[in-house]
């Protein structure tokens, strides 16, 4: 899951007042993954709650400053399309066949590799990509104004007859040395947020049915990984609930065993295992306790030594003291 889901995760736990549950960080762990919460689970009792906020941190964001295309789709020699760079939505018009689509789907396969346009069509969509007038060279070469300030210039080239895939990328933040697209960091936002897509492409999103469309959404709202951390976090619970379950019968037995032995013979040790395995946690501690010592908590010893003497048969006065001349007769 990416830091900035992440956090707001976190922040819906802070504005609930759910922070400080104990619960809390295994809901975070499981935001980082499976391994996270297995670890968390496996190191420490009980989960410590999260009390600092995690840090945000954000990819550098672009603008496209201009696009030059050669020798791909509708376009031959090479053309450049000039925007002005910011935020907001940037319209561009033209008639039909002026090559609009074709700028579009260049910057999309220069930045993603592919064109969602083609990705489910026949082969025969793809081998059409070069521009039939211009066979021998094509390139495309897109600069960008990067937010915060800087400059960057991404591109592509293919060799003479080269196949789609066999496209060489480079690019460039302005003052440093070339590098690759994937180092600029926006592989993963292009997965979710796909620069381009036509009228038909949203339109086939929609006709495609449920599942598809959840899919669709799923992927660009982040979905997918807060379904992935609830995944994690209800296959752990219901690894650890089976012999929860198993432990609570077994708890049961003893308790009516208990309850049996008391109402035939009463036994201070049994009375205070009773009252520990009926409390909410169990009172495993206390009861292994008595059961390692033979005896009762020493905070009621007096009260059980005064317990059995009142418990205790006497005998008849007379019969004893009948008995105590005869020993001491004996004795003599």
């Amino acid at each position: 899951m990416n830091t900035d889901l992440r956090c707001l995760v976190h922040d819906r736990l802070v504005s609930e007042d759910l922070v400080s549950k104990n619960w809390s960080s295994l809901v975070l762990a499981a935001c980082d993954g499976e391994d996270a919460l297995a670890g968390l689970l496996s190191n420490s009792k009980a989960a410590t709650p999260v009390t600092e906020e995690a840090p945000a941190t954000k990819g550098t964001g672009a603008y496209l400053t201009s696009l030059t295309v050669e020798g791909f789709r509708g376009i031959g020699p090479r053309q450049t399309l000039t925007l002005t760079p910011g935020p907001g939505l940037t319209i561009v018009v033209g008639r039909n066949g002026s090559g609009k689509s074709s700028f579009a789907e260049a910057l999309e396969v220069l930045l993603t590799g592919d064109s969602k346009r083609w990705m489910d069509r026949s082969k025969i969509w793809k081998e059409g990509w070069r521009n039939l007038h211009q066979v021998k060279t094509a390139a495309i070469e897109a600069k960008l104004a990067l937010e915060g300030g800087g400059r960057a210039t991404a591109g592509c080239s293919w060799d003479a007859e080269a196949g789609l895939e066999a496209q060489k990328s480079v690019a460039q933040i302005k003052g440093k040395t070339k590098t690759t697209l994937q180092a600029l960091g926006w592989t993963a936002a292009l997965e979710s947020y796909r620069p381009f897509l036509s009228y038909n492409e949203l339109g086939s999103m929609l006709d495609e049915g449920p599942s598809k469309l959840y899919d669709a959404l799923s992927l660009v709202l982040g979905l997918e990984d807060l379904v992935n951390a609830q995944t994690a976090l209800a296959e752990c619970r219901l690894a650890r609930q089976k012999p929860l379950d198993i432990s609570d019968a077994a708890r049961e037995q003893f308790v009516e065993q208990l309850k049996t032995l008391i109402a035939e013979e009463p036994d201070d040790r049994a009375s205070h295992c009773l009252d520990a395995l009926t409390t909410k946690n169990w009172g495993l501690d206390a009861v292994e306790k008595i059961v390692s010592t033979g005896a009762v908590p020493a905070a009621t010893q007096d009260v059980t030594v005064l317990t059995r003497a009142v418990a205790l048969d006497a005998g008849d006065p007379a019969l004893v003291a009948a008995a105590v001349t005869a020993l001491r007769a004996a004795d003599a």
